[in-house]
């Protein structure tokens, strides 16, 4: 059961989702399972309880940003105004569809102070994401 719970968690971490399991640790048999696929996880994956995933969701549902794509024939320029009241931003991450496509991205909040933030690319897509926003 191990083996096929880490091939979930590995499909959805390849997809940027997160997996949720509950055990109901009524039997000493899944206490030692959950032990053993915690165990197994590579560090890049968290395990968190679920009053720290619903205070990490309650805050990403606070962010409040608007995005402009502005065009002038192939040069596309990307503009992000995140509201002064997102920050501090720094666990944020937007997920850009063709970003690679784009010949630039900036970052400002409402008073056009820029922002930096850490671009990545998304191995075989040209998507991208943007991540560690924070104010200059």
């Amino acid at each position: 059961i191990v083996q096929q719970w880490l091939s979930v968690i590995f499909a959805n971490a390849n997809n940027f989702a997160p997996t949720t399991i509950l055990i109901h640790q009524n039997r000493d048999y899944k206490l030692l399972a959950e032990e053993m696929l915690i165990n197994s996880l590579p560090v890049d994956i968290t395990v968190i309880d679920m009053e720290s995933f619903g205070d990490f969701w309650r805050k990403r549902d606070s962010y409040s940003f608007m995005t402009d794509l502005l065009e002038n024939g192939n040069n596309k320029k990307l503009k992000i105004m995140i509201s002064n009241g997102s920050f501090p931003a720094d666990d944020l991450t937007l997920y850009i569809k063709n970003g690679k496509f784009l010949s630039e991205i900036t970052a400002t909040d409402e008073n056009s102070r820029q922002i930096n933030f850490t671009t990545s690319e998304i191995t075989g897509t040209p998507d991208i994401l943007l991540y560690g926003f924070s104010r200059l």
